[in-house]
């Protein structure tokens, strides 16, 4: 994610207009997960998937005419269509996708559209959490503001605002809190805010499952004023801090990096946490172990093992982490099978 809005930043300092097609909702069997993200520039080059096939098509001919217009939109991709069985597609679901321009004009009272991609590639590098709210569909008086953002850092500081008229007392409070919510979860959701539960989703979109579906506030204002806004945490990958470059180190260091991990490693000994022994740590901190450990900023993305040998214990390590991190249950996957197993061989044992 951090290089694709590198790869914006890149872009609007040349002057280009890109696209950013963005999954928001879905229901059933896609391809990709919400927040799953497709760059298109001018020319028609792409970055990123928001799934491939006969879907990605219709996205990135609609990504062209956005960058043309300037005018956000949203496709909807059916891949319960007859055109995807014929096209050999294994889905059959249903996926919102919202594109977005990227450009240097300038809204009034707001950062520049490089000022967010900025904010949240600086939030990225320094490994720091951040949540990008943009108004993806909205009604009544509130139409015109569709495609306004406003960013949220992890510590509730904020970056442009959404401008709706008469917009709810407490709404940017409930935005921040949403998205410190979803910093801690690391998923997308959408808010929806409006004056009239009724036109709160236009009756002509379809029902999308309940695990994607916000929470719906009402708030006095605009008659017929709805909004729904997309809730995007960019979180930068986990930290491993490895206090004590030994033996173990070595090998866990490397195993944490295949795995995705921003690796720290800390020692007294320079000749020990040396870039010759941890090539792909991120950082290597060099001094006292226990004042190191004090000073280093531990968030929630931060950490009696079994095995003998250091490489045997690295991978302990990483199991023991990787099992916390998807809420596994550590149990043998043989496990709930062995009963099944044995009934099996009991009946053929009888068939005999």
């Amino acid at each position: 994610m951090k290089e694709l809005f590198q790869e914006i930043i890149s872009d609007l300092e040349s002057g280009e207009t890109v696209a950013m097609a963005t999954i928001v909702k879905r229901k059933g069997s896609v391809p990709r997960e919400l927040g799953a993200k497709m760059l298109v520039h001018r020319g028609g080059k792409i970055s990123g998937t928001v799934g491939g096939g006969c879907g990605e098509a219709e996205v990135w001919r609609k990504a062209l005419n956005v960058i043309d217009t300037k005018r956000a939109s949203i496709v909807q991709v059916d891949l319960t269509e007859e055109i995807a069985m014929e096209s050999q597609g294994v889905c059959g679901g249903i996926f919102d996708v919202f594109v977005q321009p990227w450009h240097n004009a300038l809204l009034p009272g707001q950062p520049t559209m490089r000022d967010f991609a900025s904010a949240i590639n600086a939030s990225l590098e320094g490994e720091q959490g951040v949540v990008l709210a943009t108004i993806i569909e909205a009604g009544g008086a509130w139409r015109p503001c569709t495609g306004q953002q406003m960013l949220v850092h992890e510590n509730g500081e904020t970056l442009g605002t959404l401008m709706l008229p008469d917009a709810p007392v407490g709404l940017t409070l409930q935005l921040i809190e949403s998205a410190q919510k979803a910093i801690s979860t690391g998923k997308p959701h959408i808010e929806n805010v409006g004056a009239t539960l009724a036109v709160a989703r236009p009756a002509s979109k379809p029902h999308f499952e309940s695990d994607d579906q916000p929470q719906i506030e009402n708030f006095p204002g605009s008659a017929n004023a709805w909004a729904e806004i997309f809730i995007e945490p960019f979180v930068p990958n986990p930290v491993l801090l490895i206090a004590g470059a030994g033996h173990i180190a070595a090998p866990l260091a490397s195993l944490a990096h295949l795995m995705n991990f921003s690796v720290s490693v800390t020692d007294d000994r320079a000749t020990f946490a040396c870039r010759e022994r941890f090539p792909t740590a991120k950082q290597l901190l060099v001094g006292d172990i226990e004042s190191m450990l004090q000073n280093y900023p531990i968030t929630s993305r931060t950490l009696d093992l079994g095995g003998s040998t250091p490489e045997e214990i690295a991978l302990c390590i990483m199991a023991e982490i990787i099992l916390l991190r998807h809420s596994g249950t550590g149990i043998a996957m043989s496990e709930p099978l062995r009963d099944r197993y044995m009934q099996r061989l009991k009946r053929l044992d009888q068939d005999l």
